[in-house]
């Protein structure tokens, strides 16, 4: 949670807004429906997850460039239609 307040911090955020978002009970409740959602829908069960091309390719946790270029490069490919390059 510090990393998210550092962020919080650099866009203009003071601890105390930042304080005071945690406690807010719609936001949690709001925060918490988001997580099921993910859990369910893309069957997400680790952070980061990337989801791309509304589900059709996955990264989760932490994966080397290569696995994103990989990725990447398939969707590309799919979408027009061409003949995936050789690695």
């Amino acid at each position: 949670m510090e990393i998210l307040k550092q962020n919080a911090k650099l866009a203009g955020m003071s601890d105390a807004t930042f304080e005071a978002c945690q406690e807010e009970p719609n936001l949690k409740l709001k925060v918490a429906e988001s997580m099921q959602v993910a859990k369910e829908k893309w069957k997400i069960a680790a952070t980061p997850t990337f989801i791309i091309n509304d589900g059709a390719e996955i990264i989760q946790g932490a994966q080397p460039l290569a696995e994103f270029e990989r990725v990447f490069r398939k969707v590309t490919n799919d979408a027009v239609g061409a003949v995936p390059a050789v690695e």
